[in-house]
Parts: structure tokens; sequence; C-alpha cells
């Protein structure tokens, strides 16, 4: 009989000590599970954030010297950014890049500049096409028919700079961030 007591009083220590060992990791496994959520939902919000930049370039490119061409452009980008939930595209700019390696200028991120760029927000992606006449929709700063696009030029580069706020799904690690891309290209020739 002595030899069973001594048993069940080892076999309890052992769930007691795997109770605690279950309560000091399960924490720690929840963590590590909501940061590889995070991680992948930041990811994708990532990856999305250089598809819209490079949208909007292609669509520059293209749509050249064109009187809507901002507009073109920006329709682009809302489709790039129609499967990112609601309202997180906040900035686009369209600026003039010196050549394929340039930055966005310091200014255009708080508003558009003479000659250099136009900035929009996230209620500008509503404008219709038509609208964008190079008088009043946010494309007077850089009028698009200003834009060179002939071959004795050499044509512009347009870059297009792109910010997404992306919310963290847990909370776990904060609210949420800002990201940001950019991505210039050529303006297509308009002669043949």
């Amino acid at each position: 009989m002595r030899s069973f007591r001594a048993r069940s009083r080892s076999g309890g220590d052992d769930r007691g000590a795997v109770l605690v060992e279950a309560a000091l990791l399960t924490p720690i496994f929840f963590l590590l599970i909501f940061g590889i959520v995070e991680f992948s939902f930041g990811m994708r919000a990532h990856l999305t954030t250089g598809v819209i930049a490079e949208s909007g370039a292609r669509s520059a490119s293209i749509a050249g010297t064109q009187q809507d061409a901002d507009g073109q452009i920006l329709a682009a980008v809302s489709k790039a950014a129609s499967n990112l939930p609601a309202d997180s595209l906040k900035e686009v700019v369209i600026f003039k890049a010196s050549g394929p390696d340039d930055t966005i200028p310091a200014a255009c991120q708080a508003g558009g500049v003479s000659g250099v760029c136009n900035h929009y927000q996230r209620s500008d992606l509503d404008t219709a096409i038509a609208d964008f006449d190079c008088s009043s929709a946010g494309d007077n700063f850089w009028c698009p028919t200003s834009r060179n696009a002939s071959l004795s030029g050499p044509p512009d580069y347009v870059g297009v700079w792109v910010r997404v706020r992306h919310d963290y799904f847990t909370g776990f690690f904060g609210d949420g961030m800002d990201l940001t891309r950019t991505k210039i290209m050529r303006l297509e020739p308009n002669e043949f």
C-alpha cells in the first residue's frame, strides 16, 4: 500500500508542474501566433502598397501629357488599392523626377508645389476623370500638359508616391504603421 501512495503523490506533483508550465508558455504561444498573423497582414499591405505605386506610375507613363492624366493615374491607383481596407490609402503625390532613382521632394509631401508636383488626399480619388483640367482638381501645380513626352526632350520622368495606413489586426503591437512607396517611370513618347 505504501508504494501506491508514493506513486500517486509523484503523479500529482507532475500534473501541477504541467499546469504551471502551460500557464507560463500559453501567453508566449499566443504572442507568437498573433505575431505571425500581424506579420502576414503587414507584408500583404507592404506588397499592395508597391503595386499601387507601380500601377500609378505605369498609368502616368502611358497617359503622358493628356489633360486628364492625373485623373487616369488616380483611377489606376484607386483600382489597385481596392483590395485594401476602406480608407487605408491616405495620400498620392505625382511628381517630376530627374531620373529613375530620384526621391520625392520633401515639400511635395506637405502639398502641391508649382512646376514640381501635385498632391492628392484620399477624398480626391473620388473625383471624376473629366474634372481634371489643370484648373481646380489639384492638378494645377504641375499640369500634365506641361510635361515633356517628346523624343527631342528627352521625355520627363514621373514619380508616383503613395502613403497607406496599415492598422494592426490584433492591437498587441500598437495601433498600426504608415507604409510609403515610390515608383518612377519615364513618359512614353507621343511622337511616331
